[in-house]
C-alpha cells in the first residue's frame, strides 16, 4: 500500500462502493473512506456516487482499518464560502437586484434569498401603503426586484418600496394645476378640510379657498364624508401637498369692482 500525505492534501478518488455509513474509494492502491456526513453539505443518496470520480480532502489515517479518511464536504463548504463572499462583495447600496422571498416574519419583514446570500426587507421598507400582514405585500416564493440600502458584514438591508412610486407621486403625475377633481372630506380642522382625492392621497381645502365672500369662509356647513368638486391650485411634490379651491370654480365678484382712491 502506498503512503499518502494526509496533511489536508486534496486528491481525486474513484468511488467503489456504498457501505451504508459512507463511501469507499480507491486511490493509488489505497482505500479511502468518506463518512456519509462528509459526502455533501446536505443529505444525499450515497448510491448515486458509486462509480464516480470525486475530489476530496484527506483528513486522517485510520491505521486499525488500514484506511484513509477523507471529506468532500469540506471542499464544498470552502467553495460555497468563496461564492458567498464574492456575491456579497458584488452588492452595493443603490443596486437593484432580484431574489426570491424565502421567509416571512410579521415582526421583522420579508427575507429574500439570492444565489448564496440572504437579505431582509424590513417592515418599513415593504410598502408605501399601510398593511397588517407581510403577505399582503409579498408572498413566500415570490420573485422580487429590490434595492440594496446597506451592506454591513453579512447583513444586507433591502427595500421594495424604493422601486415603487408613492400614491402621491402617481396621483401628481396624472393631474395638473387648475384641473377639477372630486374628493371626500375626511377631516375638519380649524384652518380647513382634509380631502381624500384617491386612496392614500389627500389635499387641503383651506378656509380662504371656500368662497369669495369672507363671511362664507367657514366649514360649518360642511360635513365629514361630503363629496366635493374642487380645483387643484398647487401641487408640492417635495412636501407631498396638494392645495384645493372651491371659490375658483365660481365667478369672482371682486374682479368687477371698480374703485378709485378717494
Amino acid at each position: 500500500m502506498d503512503t499518502l500525505c494526509v496533511a489536508n492534501e486534496v486528491i481525486k478518488v474513484k468511488i467503489t462502493k456504498n457501505v451504508g455509513r459512507g463511501l469507499i474509494a480507491a486511490y493509488l492502491g489505497n482505500e479511502v473512506f468518506i463518512p456519509a456526513s462528509q459526502v455533501d453539505l446536505v443529505e444525499v443518496n450515497l448510491d448515486e456516487f458509486v462509480g464516480k470520480t470525486l475530489e476530496v480532502k484527506l483528513l486522517e489515517h485510520d491505521a486499525r482499518r488500514h484506511q484513509y479518511v477523507a471529506s468532500r464536504r469540506e471542499l464544498l463548504y470552502l467553495e460555497l464560502k468563496a461564492k458567498k463572499a464574492n456575491e456579497l462583495a458584488s452588492f452595493a447600496p443603490g443596486d437593484v437586484v432580484s431574489g426570491v422571498v424565502s421567509k416571512i416574519d410579521n415582526n421583522l419583514g420579508a427575507f429574500v434569498k439570492f444565489e448564496h446570500n440572504q437579505g431582509l426587507i424590513r417592515l418599513r421598507e415593504l410598502s408605501h401603503i399601510p398593511f397588517k400582514e407581510v403577505n399582503e405585500v409579498v408572498k413566500l416564493g415570490d420573485t422580487v426586484n429590490v434595492k440594496v440600502l446597506k451592506v454591513e458584514g453579512n447583513r444586507i438591508d433591502l427595500s421594495l418600496k424604493a422601486l415603487v412610486k408613492t400614491p402621491f407621486e402617481v396621483y401628481a403625475e396624472a393631474h395638473k394645476t387648475s384641473e377639477v377633481v372630486n374628493g371626500k372630506i375626511v377631516q375638519k380642522l380649524p384652518f380647513g378640510a382634509i380631502v381624500e382625492l384617491a386612496p392614500h392621497v389627500t389635499g387641503l381645502l383651506h378656509v380662504n379657498e371656500i368662497s369669495w365672500n369672507p363671511n362664507d369662509n367657514s366649514l360649518a356647513s360642511m360635513k365629514v364624508g361630503q363629496e366635493l368638486s374642487m380645483a387643484i391650485i398647487n401641487i408640492d411634490t417635495k412636501k407631498e401637498r396638494i392645495g384645493l379651491s372651491l371659490k375658483v370654480l365660481v365667478d369672482n365678484p371682486w374682479g368687477r369692482v371698480k374703485a378709485q382712491r378717494g
